[in-house]
């Protein structure tokens, strides 16, 4: 056990805790306050937290198992996010920024109606709580291993850790420690990557693996299942409400979240593609085939490293865990509480909205601990969430663009993409097909007939929306 580490993780974790509580007690008497902070983030704070979310204890641990597995393969993951995040710097980001709107739900609910908010904020929360369930699974890995816990209490800590620092803390507090924990990722990355590079013999020692770890264009995983993966994450981030949307609504400006997001596409570019990359494959050359289960290879790999470098690492994963777990439970929780509760009972006060939220934090973080106990797998998890929100793509960028889609299309497209990917993925995907084409499929097909057949298209106000997305402008809605 690694004695500096196990003296540095649990008093970074407490220490990040206590600012997140301190930067957030005043802003939770309001839900926009409690779930966007107020709405006036700078752009380097919104940068800060989109990448402490973005590189989870998901990829600091399993993306590094991944290459390590699959080879320079899996780098297409790291290109298609960072591209997909320029695209919505210059594209979508602003146009969502200018709805002024608290969920990617409100969206649905405006274009398509009440029934289309309650399906999406559940696909949402389905999403959501998967990344929360693989980061509870990724910090007790890391309290078990480097501190000594036993695996179960190492699980208990991380989920009470997790339900502190979200109910009391509010995105106030989770943004502006993002931007310490995103430095500390950042860093953490590079020098583990440089120094396991260096470990491996550089290039020459890379070059004396087989060509199937090293050329991105050979096939170690079923083409289809490898593009679904790629797309289903590319396709994530345009409806992402944890990680984009809801930031990118947080920021004070359009401008400023043009700025954070093309600085987010390229730490995303230098971690996953370049540092991230480097571990798993010196890994390859270091350990050869003697690692048999993926995310213990960030383990071994640290295993080797000098104590203050990996207790430096392994801080930075915990940092990663910590907002990565907070920005979904945050998400999930916003979901439940506007979108669905908010619907079925509207009219609630904003501080009962608030303390709702905070007891769902609660029972979701309890349910995900039991859930862990059956599937552990950190990757497991995050692809899970990656193809269920991908439901949400086409039916609410369809209707974006689109006044001929109606209300019950626009419904009837999200139900039913939602539920083909679930039918299929719980089914085992049947024939090796990702559930991610099936829902895609299922939501496309479901415009094309519902255009064909039902002529009505948007009302007045969903056209005006239509017209306010379209010309990148600002849209002022009838509940303002």
């Amino acid at each position: 056990m690694n004695r500096l580490a196990a003296i540095i993780i649990p008093s970074y974790i407490v220490l990040m805790v206590i600012i997140m509580i301190v930067i957030g007690r005043k802003s939770k008497s309001t839900m926009k306050e409690y779930a966007l902070g107020g709405g006036g983030l700078p752009w380097y704070v919104t940068a800060g937290t989109i990448v402490a979310s973005l590189v989870g204890g998901g990829t600091m641990i399993g993306y590094v198992g991944s290459y390590y597995a699959f080879g320079m393969e899996w780098v297409w993951m790291g290109v298609g996010l960072s591209l997909a995040i320029l695209f919505i710097a210059f594209v979508t980001g602003p146009r969502i920024k200018n709805l002024d709107l608290t969920s990617v739900a409100e969206i649905f609910a405006l274009r398509y109606g009440k029934n289309a908010r309650i399906i999406a904020s559940l696909l949402l929360m389905i999403g959501d709580f998967a990344v929360f369930c693989g980061m509870i699974s990724s910090l007790a890995k890391l309290l078990s291993g480097y501190v000594g816990l036993p695996a179960q209490t190492a699980m208990i800590v991380s989920v009470l850790v997790f339900v502190i620092s979200t109910c009391m803390g509010g995105f106030k507090g989770m943004a502006y420690t993002d931007v310490i924990q995103s430095i500390l990722i950042f860093c953490g990355v590079v020098i583990v990557g440089i120094t396991a590079f260096v470990r491996a013999g550089g290039i020459a020692g890379l070059s004396a693996l087989p060509e199937q770890y090293t050329n991105p264009f050979v096939q170690n995983i079923p083409a289809w299942t490898m593009v679904g993966n790629a797309v289903a994450l590319v396709g994530m981030q345009f409806v992402s409400q944890s990680v984009i949307v809801q930031k990118v609504n947080a920021t004070r400006s359009s401008g400023d979240a043009k700025k954070a997001l093309i600085v987010v596409a390229i730490c995303i570019a230098i971690v996953i593609c370049g540092m991230i990359g480097s571990m798993g494959i010196s890994a390859r050359v270091i350990f050869g085939d003697n690692i048999a289960v993926a995310d213990d290879v960030i383990v071994q790999l640290l295993g080797i490293m000098p104590s203050l470098l990996a207790a430096i690492y392994a801080a930075a994963i915990a940092a990663a865990v910590l907002t990565t777990a907070n920005a979904m439970l945050m998400s999930s929780g916003l979901s439940f509480t506007n979108d669905v509760l908010g619907v079925i009972k509207p009219g609630l006060k904003e501080k009962t909205k608030v303390n709702i939220t905070r007891v769902y934090v609660c029972v979701a973080a309890v349910l995900g601990y039991f859930l862990v106990q059956f599937a552990p797998s950190v990757i497991t998890w995050i692809l899970l969430a990656y193809t269920i929100q991908n439901a949400l793509i086409i039916p609410m960028y369809a209707g974006l663009l689109s006044k001929k889609i109606s209300t019950r299309t626009g419904t009837v497209s999200l139900a039913l993409s939602g539920v083909g990917i679930l039918i299929w993925e719980l089914a085992g995907r049947p024939f090796g097909l990702h559930p991610l084409f099936v829902g895609l499929a299922a939501a496309l097909l479901a415009i094309i007939v519902g255009v064909a057949v039902d002529k009505s298209g948007a009302t007045p106000e969903q056209s005006a929306m239509v017209d306010a997305f379209r010309e990148n402008r600002a849209y002022h809605h009838a509940a303002e």
